[in-house]
């Protein structure tokens, strides 16, 4: 067992520690018919926990359809779920873990908000600062029920009840656009925020999606969308704040030193700022009929530069690969990509140069990935996710070059 499968187990096992406190976390091969979540696909790679004994459910937990799925990532979820449907699941994955007393558990407190026994999958997701459980609720048949997240780091309990602000004003507005989960409930387990929420499942098959510059413009109606000279937004001022609290840290002085010099690119033209998703990529969303699927939106905020989400959906996959500059700036320079940016800004008010929105907001963007992942990576100890801010710093260095005070 390698260090990363070590980490996940580990995840896995101290979340359902958490969740039972009155259980005995166990690894072991299950019995027919013994109660617990089976390892999938393996104990070697424990991606997730699903039901052990709910077929239907262990199932619906491997399939989540999403806009970025590739064809080779779709084959091979669809054969687990296929194996976990049938009886020779048990057979093939027998690794699982068991809790034992499950009384006053999450358990419990999800009975009581479905007033009906449940079982859950649960994810945990990759070692970085925002991790938290994902828990996939169904019925003791597999009918889906809906989703929870559980706040249980002091990052997870931020970005939980986040999450249920940007709902709550996402399913006040007018926004038609697109699909977003309704809150089902929001409470605390043991102190901890837990949202639940309704499940969007999409058609099964998925192609990529276009650039959903709808569903953005849909986003901006659930807040207050404003012109701002750059220096006196909010987004300039809070980022600003939020760069010197890390003023300990080389990497965040380096990046605040160049929001510093950002006003000097457009000194006397506004920019439109307003709600933003903050996570706005294709494996948070699925195409439909209609209007697409959009989750996760645990850092939504408003105020911010109307474009990042944008520049998220396009490039941040080309980003993370972290040391390829050639990548990350031909994902940012991509022509279509910045002419949709522009093309929002000004059906939002602004009058500035359509190059000049261009450059400005491409650095706004990376201004705003890299103080999160700064910010995140130092507080929280989490070395993966301060590199990536690191990372995102560098880039936005290599930009400033091009421009007219570079």
């Amino acid at each position: 067992m390698n260090s990363a499968t070590g980490e996940r187990l580990g995840s896995l096992c101290e979340t359902l520690g958490e969740l039972f406190p009155h259980g005995t976390v166990e690894v072991q091969d299950l019995a027919p018919g013994q109660d617990g979540w089976r390892l999938v696909p393996s104990r070697t790679n424990p991606r997730l926990a699903v039901p052990a004994n709910v077929p239907a459910a262990a199932m619906r937990s491997a399939i989540r359809p999403c806009a970025s799925d590739g064809l080779k990532h779709k084959a091979r979820r669809y054969a687990l779920a296929a194996a976990l449907r049938s009886p020779a699941g048990a057979r093939l994955m027998p690794a699982g873990i068991t809790v034992g007393d499950a009384s006053d558990s999450i358990t419990t407190h999800l009975e009581n908000i479905f007033n009906q026994p449940v079982c859950f999958g649960l994810m945990t997701g990759s070692a970085r600062a925002n991790r938290k459980p994902v828990l996939g609720i169904f019925d003791r048949r597999g009918r889906e029920l809906g989703f929870a997240k559980i706040g249980l780091s002091e990052l997870a309990h931020e970005l939980v009840a986040n999450e249920h602000r940007a709902l709550l004003a996402l399913q006040s507005s007018s926004a038609s656009a697109l699909q977003v989960p309704q809150v089902i409930s929001y409470d605390f387990f043991d102190s901890k925020p837990v949202l639940v929420m309704s499940a969007l499942r999409p058609n099964a098959l998925q192609r990529p999606l276009p650039l959903p510059v709808g569903a953005v413009i849909g986003l901006l109606s659930s807040a207050p969308v404003e012109q701002r000279l750059l220096a006196d937004s909010t987004w300039f001022r809070v980022l600003l704040r939020d760069l010197e609290a890390l003023a300990a840290v080389p990497e965040a002085g380096r990046l605040s030193d160049m929001v510093r010099q950002l006003p000097r690119l457009l000194p006397e033209e506004s920019l439109a700022f307003g709600a933003g998703h903050g996570d706005f990529g294709p494996w948070n969303m699925a195409r439909t009929k209609s209007a697409p699927m959009v989750w996760d939106w645990e850092r939504y905020d408003t105020g911010q530069p109307v474009g990042n989400d944008l520049f998220h959906f396009a490039a941040h996959e080309r980003l993370r690969e972290m040391g390829n500059m050639g990548a990350a700036l031909r994902a940012l320079r991509d022509p279509e990509l910045n002419a949709d940016v522009a093309g929002l800004q000004v059906q939002c008010g602004t009058r500035a140069p359509r190059h000049a929105i261009q450059a400005m907001l491409r650095l706004l963007y990376l201004a705003t990935l890299a103080a999160r992942f700064l910010g995140d990576g130092h507080r929280h100890q989490v070395e993966a996710t301060f590199a990536l801010g690191r990372w995102y710093t560098d880039v936005m260095q290599e930009l400033i070059k091009d421009t007219q005070w570079g």
